[in-house]
Formats: structure tokens, sequence, C-alpha cells
């Protein structure tokens, strides 16, 4: 009996001792920073990651649209507080998500440097588009709030006593402008090598627009601002950009990052499909597609993947001639066999019809 309990509890020992080494072993699939930042594929992955990360910020009504004149409620209404003008502290939008991505970008800025590439230019181009990112980040908050805190590194402690606070306008500008030049002289060459991600002409198109800013809202009082900015945009015609003949061709998903599109968010069927224009598209499940005439022209869909929360207002439908050739390719109007208008719908980005449905893959929020 004894020896059998000594080899019981010598059994029992090994059994414990075994799973002790085991916990002990560090967890293979753990990744942390330590681990991370160790080669030049860990970049380019992260990257990929924040150009995921800047969609979600860039590809809404909320820091555009959403604030101006251009749209009305839709069929489905339901506008948010911003395009309604009706903020206060428990309704006002934060800047969480551009801070979010802010955080990414400043993650691949911190850690880049020290990484080894066989390539230089690819390096260089990375950071390039990082910067660029951050400059636009900046601007946007600077569009949307004036001042705003100005945070150059990641945030990776929750130590609150490093709580950023807000930097005048001015200050922002300056850091939007700051980032640019960095990004201008990293960017290994002057053309577009992939429309989808951010290149050399991207930069000038943003760097044209923050001068343009910094003259007409921020006041500089400085005429070299639009000098420069006009100098941007000349150096972006020699990039192989030019107009299509037909307008139309911008938007259709057959043409395809053709010779207007500058830079352009990715959207794939399967992997994507929240994008904006959805916002101002007719459903035949929520609105009275059904009862339109001209239901046949109109891109609608069949189910909920649209929400038309908003429509083309009457003073952007009036901005357009009836000789306009743009306007029949930015909206269209369904109609019941009386001839009333019943809704508005969008109508540049169409989508491609499939088997049950359409899906809106097309190209979006170039930076012509």
């Amino acid at each position: 009996m004894n020896l059998k309990r000594f080899i019981y509890l010598g059994a029992l020992a090994l059994s414990l001792s075994a799973c002790e080494s085991q916990l002990e072993i560090d967890p293979i699939s753990d990744i942390s920073n330590a681990n991370y930042w160790q080669s030049s594929s860990d970049v380019e992955g992260y990257l990929t990651g924040t150009y995921s990360n800047f969609r979600s910020l860039i590809d809404r009504v909320t820091y555009g649209e959403d604030r101006g004149d251009a749209l009305q409620p839709g069929s489905r209404g339901g506008v948010s507080r911003a395009h309604t003008q009706r903020l206060d502290n428990e309704n006002g939008y934060d800047w969480k998500v551009i801070f979010t991505n802010l955080h990414h970008v400043n993650m691949i800025i911190k850690n880049t440097p020290a990484i080894s590439f066989s390539d230089q230019n690819a390096k260089n181009r990375i950071l390039a588009q990082a910067y660029t990112m951050r400059a636009h980040d900046y601007m946007l908050l600077l569009q949307m709030w004036g001042d705003a805190p100005i945070v150059l590194n990641p945030t990776e402690t929750a130590d609150k006593s490093t709580k950023p606070s807000r930097q005048p306008k001015e200050a922002v500008m300056a850091q939007v402008l700051s980032d640019l030049e960095t990004a201008l002289s990293l960017f290994p060459q002057s053309s577009i090598p992939n429309k989808y991600r951010i290149s050399r002409p991207s930069a000038l198109m943003l760097k044209a627009e923050a001068l343009a800013w910094n003259y007409t809202v921020l006041k500089s009082g400085d005429k070299q601002n639009l000098t420069d900015a006009i100098a941007c945009l000349d150096e972006v015609e020699q990039c192989g950009v030019k107009l299509v003949d037909n307008y139309a061709d911008i938007f259709d998903v057959s043409h395809r990052l053709n010779s207007e599109i500058i830079f352009a968010i990715y959207v794939r069927f399967g992997e994507y499909d929240s994008m904006y224009a959805l916002n101002f598209t007719e459903s035949a499940v929520q609105g009275q597609v059904g009862s339109a005439v001209n239901k046949d022209q109109i891109p609608y869909s069949n189910g909920n993947i649209a929400a038309p929360y908003y429509a083309p207002s009457a003073k952007i439908k009036a901005a357009f001639t009836s000789a306009d050739k743009r306007k029949p390719v930015c909206f269209i109007e369904g109609v019941n066999a009386a001839g009333k208008v019943l809704f508005t719908c969008q109508n540049k980005f169409r989508g491609t019809p499939y088997e049950k449905d359409r899906y809106y893959g097309t190209t979006v929020r170039d930076s012509r």
C-alpha cells in the first residue's frame, strides 16, 4: 500500500513539474512591441493595417459633407446631430477615431527608422506615407476643431499625467506643413506607383489645400502661401494626371483608377461593404423604389446594405444648370407615374450588380 502511494505521489510530482515547465514557455503567438518590430515585413504589415484604419476614418460623411449645406434628410431620414447643428457636451463629436489613427501612424514613425531594409527606397516610401497620413489627420483636426492636441509619439502607457493639451490652430497648421515637407523629402519617386497608396502627388495635393487654408481661413496674410500652393498643383500635373473625356467614367468601376485619380480607398467585394455613398443610395427594402417608373435606371440596393439617410439638398441641385453634363451623373430622381419626385438618389457610385443585389465597390474618395 505504501509502495503504491509512493509511486502515485512520485507520478503526481513529475506531472506537476511538467505542467510548471510548460507554463513557463513563452507563448509563440504572443505579439507585443518587444517582439514585433523586428523586420521590414513587420513594418509593411503594420502599414497595411493602418490603411484599413485610415479607410474607416475618411470613408464617412462625419468630417465632410455632414457639416455643410449640400445634403438634406433622405427618404429614410435620421441625419446626424452635426448635420442639424444640434451639438452640445453630450452629443458632440469627439476625435477618438482620428487619434486612434494617429497612434498607429506614430508607431510607424517611431519604430521604422531602427529597422533594416534591403531597399532603402522602400523604407523611405513607408515613412513618407506615414508622415503624409499624419499631416492629413491634423489637417482634419484643424478643419473640425481649430485648436487641437499635437501628439507626435504613440500612446503606449495609461499614464494620465501625459495627457496632451490643445495647441493653437496656427501650431497645428505648422505641424501639418512640417510633416508634409518631411514626407516630400522622403518619397523616392515623383510618380504614382500605386493609387491605393499615398504618393508624392497625394502629399502635394494635401500641401496645396493646407497652404490655401492657411491663407484664406487662418488669415496668414502671406501671399506666398498661394504661390506655393499653385506650384504644388503644377508639379502634380507633371505626373501623368489628366482629365477624362467623360465625367461619368471617373466613378465607373470599369474605369477604376483612371487618369483623374491620384489616391483611392481600396474597396473589394467581401472585404469591405460600408462605402460612404450608401448613405445617399436608395434601398428597395426601406424606400420608395417600387413606386418609381424609372426604377431600372436607379442604382438601388435590394437589401439593407444601403440606408438613404441623406439626399442632395435643393441648394446643391440648383447649383447645376440644365446643360451641365455632371448633373445626371451626380444624382438621379425617382418619379412616379404622375411625374412626382419620390426621392433623390446618388448616381456616381452605381456599383456592380450581382446575383441578389449590387456591390458598391467602385473607387471612392479620390484626391482630385
